[in-house]
Formats: C-alpha cells, sequence, structure tokens
C-alpha cells in the first residue's frame, strides 16, 4: 500500500445506482425507484509488478579466417564477458528506463503481463576468439595429400615403371621388313621404350599442388587463422506480481485479487484502475535490492474502487461489492430472481408443452430479460447467446438462471416451430414430386434433353435437378419456421429486426434433403417404366446392375 486511501466519488456512486436501475428495467419492478442504501469504501492504493527474468540467448559459430569485432581471450573468458553484461543489465538504469519506454508504448502499459518476452537490442554484443587454425597450425598451407608433400606424382601411363610397351613392335621386339622381319629399331629388340608421359622417369608433376608438395588449408581459406564468434542476445521474460495476502488482509477481501486476475490488462484497457508505472529512480533501487540477481522489477501504482455497497428497491435491501471505475457490481444479491419467477415457469412450460409454446413465450417475453433471452437463443448459438445476455446482466441473476433461461428459449422456440417445420417438409416434398413429375414422367425431358449433346451434361442437369428440389424442400421449411417464429417474437422486435432472425431448420431440414433424394431416385424408373424415354446414364447404369 501507499500514500493511503482516498474516498470513492458521488459521480461513481451514482453509476452504480444506474447500473441496478437499469438491469431492473422491464423486468417486473415498474414503479420500484432504486436508491443507494451504503457505501463502505474507498479508493485502494496498491503496488504491483512486472518482474523481468533475465533469459538470454547465445548462439555461437566458426568462421573462416581472422575476424574483426570485440575480441575475448578464449571461449571462457567470452562467456565470462556475456555473463557480466546479463548480470550487469538487472541493475543498470538505462536498461529500466528501455524497459519503461516500451511498456508506455503499449495500450495496456504493460501491465499484468504473463509470459512474454522483452528483447534489449542496444544491450546485446557480438564476440570474436580468433585462433591460429588447428589444421594448419598458421602455416595457412597443408602437405598435399596427392603427392604426399613431395611435389611429385607416379606417372599415370607407366604407373612409375619408366618404360612402356614398345609403340612400334607392340612388344614383339621385331617388326616386318620386305619379305622378313628384322630387330625393332624403336627398342632395339628390347620390346619396350621410354615411357613418353613421363620422358623415362617414372613421375610427373603433381596436379593437385604444381608441384610445390603443399596447398592452401582450406580450413582457414589460407589465411592462418580461425575465428569463434559467440553473439548474445538479451531478453527477459516477464510475469505479473503483487503481494495477494497483504492485499486480503488490508481490505479483508478474499474476493478481490481474483477479480483482479481475471481480468489482467484489461485492467488499464477497460478503465477499470488508475494504474500508472512507477518511475521513481529511487524505488527502482530499493526494488534491486530485494530481486534476485537475474531478476528486476517494474512497479506499478494501483488506485482501485473497493468496497461493500448496497441499494435499496422500496422495502428491499441488495447486497454487493463495488469494483473499479466503470464501476463493475459484483457479488450481487440475485434481486431479480423473484420477479422473474412466474415468466421462467412460463418458459420452462413452453419448453415441454409444444401445443401452448407460442402463447407462453409471449406471455413470458413480456419482462425483458425474457425476451433477450429468446432473441437470442434465436439469433445465435447456446455458447454465443450465454455470453451476450451475461454482458446484459453481469449481475441480479445466478449463473445457472441464465443458462437455464437460455435452454428453455431454445427449446421453446423448436416447439413453436415444430409443426410449422413439419407442414414446410410435406409441402416441400410435394413441390419436388410435381417438379420431378414435370421432368420426368412427362414429354418435357425428350424434347429438352437432345439440345444437350454430351452424356456428362445430362447428368449434370438430373443433378440441378435435385439440387434444387432438395432446396426448395430446406426453404420451405425455413420459411415456415420463420413465419412461426416472427409471428411469437413480434410483440418484441420491429418489422427489420424481425427480418434478421433465421429459424434453425434442424433434423427437419435434412430430412427434406432425403426426401427430395428419395423422390428423385423413384421418380426416374417409375417414369421409366411408365414409357418415358429414361437419361442414358440411368440405362447405361442398368446394364451394369443387371447382371449382378
Amino acid at each position: 500500500m501507499y500514500d493511503g486511501p482516498e474516498p470513492v466519488p458521488d459521480e461513481l456512486l451514482e453509476k452504480a445506482v444506474k447500473k441496478v436501475q437499469e438491469v431492473a428495467k422491464g423486468n417486473g419492478m415498474r414503479g420500484i425507484q432504486v436508491a443507494l442504501g451504503e457505501f463502505e469504501g474507498e479508493i485502494i492504493k496498491f503496488e504491483t509488478y512486472e518482474l523481468f527474468k533475465m533469459d538470454p540467448q547465445i548462439a555461437e559459430k566458426r568462421a573462416v579466417g581472422k575476424q574483426a569485432g570485440e575480441t575475448a581471450g578464449s571461449l571462457s573468458d567470452m562467456r565470462t564477458k556475456m555473463q557480466m553484461i546479463v548480470n550487469n543489465a538487472t541493475i543498470n538504469e538505462d536498461v529500466k528506463k528501455l524497459v519503461i519506454s516500451i511498456l508506455k508504448k503499449r495500450k495496456d502499459i504493460g501491465f499484468a503481463l504473463e509470459n512474454q518476452t522483452v528483447t534489449f537490442d542496444t544491450l546485446g554484443k557480438t564476440f570474436v576468439v580468433n585462433d591460429v587454425c588447428p589444421t594448419c597450425g598458421g602455416a595457412k598451407y597443408t602437405k598435399c595429400k596427392n603427392c604426399f608433400h613431395d611435389g611429385r606424382a607416379k606417372c599415370h601411363r607407366c604407373r612409375g615403371a619408366m618404360e612402356v610397351e614398345c609403340p612400334m613392335c607392340h612388344g614383339h621386339r621385331t617388326i616386318a621388313s620386305g619379305g622378313g622381319r628384322k630387330t625393332c629399331p624403336k627398342c632395339n629388340g628390347g620390346g619396350r621404350a621410354p615411357c613418353h608421359v613421363c620422358n623415362g622417369r617414372g613421375f610427373v608433376k603433381c596436379k593437385v599442388c604444381g608441384g610445390d608438395g603443399r596447398i592452401n588449408c582450406k580450413a582457414c581459406n589460407a589465411s592462418g587463422w580461425s575465428a569463434l564468434i559467440g553473439t548474445l542476445i538479451v531478453r527477459a521474460k516477464c510475469s505479473f506480481w503483487y503481494d495477494k495476502d497483504a492485499l486480503i488482509k488490508a481490505e479483508e477481501s478474499p474476493e478481490l485479487p481474483p477479480l483482479i486476475d481475471e481480468r489482467g490488462p484489461r485492467m488499464v484497457l477497460e478503465g477499470h484502475a488508475r494504474i500508472t508505472i512507477n518511475e521513481d529512480l529511487t524505488r527502482l533501487k530499493e526494488l534491486d535490492q530485494e530481486a534476485k540477481p537475474d531478476e528486476f522489477k517494474i512497479p506499478y501504482k494501483v488506485g482501485l474502487p473497493w468496497g461493500d455497497i448496497s441499494f435499496r428497491l422500496k422495502d428491499r435491501v441488495i447486497n454487493g461489492k463495488l469494483f473499479g471505475l466503470l464501476p463493475e457490481l459484483v457479488h450481487m444479491d440475485p434481486f431479480l430472481e423473484e420477479s422473474l419467477k412466474p415468466a421462467l415457469a412460463q418458459l420452462e412450460e413452453a419448453a415441454k408443452n409444444p401445443a401452448m409454446a407460442a402463447s407462453l413465450i409471449k406471455e413470458a417475453t413480456k419482462l425483458r430479460a425474457i425476451g433477450e433471452a429468446v432473441v437470442l437463443a434465436a439469433r445465435m448459438g447456446h455458447a454465443k447467446a450465454l455470453e451476450g445476455l451475461q454482458k446484459r446482466y453481469p449481475f441480479g441473476l445466478k449463473p445457472e438462471t441464465l443458462r437455464q433461461m437460455l435452454i428453455n428459449a431454445d427449446l421453446g422456440l423448436k416447439n413453436v416451430t415444430k409443426k410449422p417445420r413439419t407442414n414446410g417438409l410435406i409441402i416441400g416434398s410435394l413441390m419436388s414430386a410435381a417438379l420431378m413429375g414435370a421432368v420426368y414422367a412427362t414429354p418435357l425431358r425428350s424434347y429438352l434433353y437432345p439440345l444437350i449433346p454430351r452424356t456428362e451434361a445430362h447428368i449434370a442437369v438430373d443433378v440441378l435437378v435435385l439440387v434444387i428440389c432438395a432446396a426448395l424442400t430446406w426453404m420451405t421449411i425455413q420459411t415456415n419456421a420463420a413465419t412461426a417464429l416472427r409471428l411469437t417474437l413480434a410483440h418484441i422486435l420491429t418489422p427489420e429486426k424481425l427480418k434478421t432472425i433465421t429459424p434453425k431448420s434442424g433434423m427437419l431440414g435434412w430430412a427434406g434433403c432425403a426426401a427430395a433424394f428419395v423422390i428423385w431416385c423413384l421418380m426416374i424408373p417409375l417414369s421409366s417404366a411408365a414409357g418415358q424415354t429414361a437419361p442414358d446414364w440411368f440405362i447405361a447404369l442398368l446394364g451394369v446392375v443387371a447382371p449382378l
């Protein structure tokens, strides 16, 4: 805590009264005035922290040749220097100023951040350890492995023998002459001659090293040096912390920390409290003394309205808690439960009784909360509808009551539309049968299909007929259901808003598609049996199936 508490302004309490009035409005409390009862609370002030734990990244790699940069004597020396940078970062005032400047650019000023990483680019550093190349020892060259440092390689022609088969007599020692043979003048009858490639020496200049006996060291690119480059990236992971036990003890409110934790950064974004970063250097140094060597804290000043509040509704007293500057009213008595009880019972009966569902929903929705639940259930799925209803009624009704309202509203609306959807299924199926009969059971197809030359196109047309009939049945079901819904909700929604409600076809919608498919499958063979021309693809299919 710091600076001591301050009183909650009257304007905030007036807002709280208006919020209760808004929730109570239209929910069976006509003529009942809402008034502020008592308030025992204050703007409590306390400190929170973003705890930054250093999480450096070190990348090491080898490079060819001598490298420029800040040098280190050895690998261990380089790592020691990097660790010193990381350790100094936690007590460096410039680092904290940098962090604060980063946080202040965020809309939530970094309040209540968890598991996020901040990188300090200005602290990043690269060190170089230049060593003599371990391969050549700094000589820049290595022995040629092809000639074993001799510069000469064995002749590939004579393989070091210095002589090869005589090219004139081919080793026969004599050559043809006149009608007989004579001694080969090239090898003087020896059958072998000096190798012309190496001139009889048995070796040639090494092609790999050019006769030098050594080659450039590939490991250091003939520089004689090898470098180890270490790159330090200074990062820190942050976590949110405050003394919850001290806050609970000071305010005698164990429910307060969960409310703060649940909202997290929204405490700033939604304006629940006055929250600023404490940039006082003296305070920052004090926190350095408390922190571990690899951590530092950025403190926040928080001013949060909090206290017990009560409201008077005629002879009733409603108790709860005031939280924040909006303000939010939490842990409130469910004061709407009693006034909504008859309407809730009607909604529950509508969920069970299809015959009376429409009239029961019309009666129950005279109360605003029930009406909003029914409209939300008609427009969206359960999860989104519940989220919307909880925003409209953050207090006044128990959470389980809100959930049950939506469940009963959804079941009641299904009961309202059950008979119209069934009628839509019947009408849509009859319309599909009539349309398919016009296509397949009359000469229409015989006139139309010759205009389409390809058999594949005939299949596409037949499938299109099926799709049109299925869509027609689906639309008929939805249209009937929409009419029933709009008649039921006409007293609480304008004509424009009624148009935005799309009823759920449910399983009957899929049943309508299935019915269209069955009619299609029956109509083609029945029409063929009655003498109408069958589609070519159907005839081909029969030819495949019949032998089976």
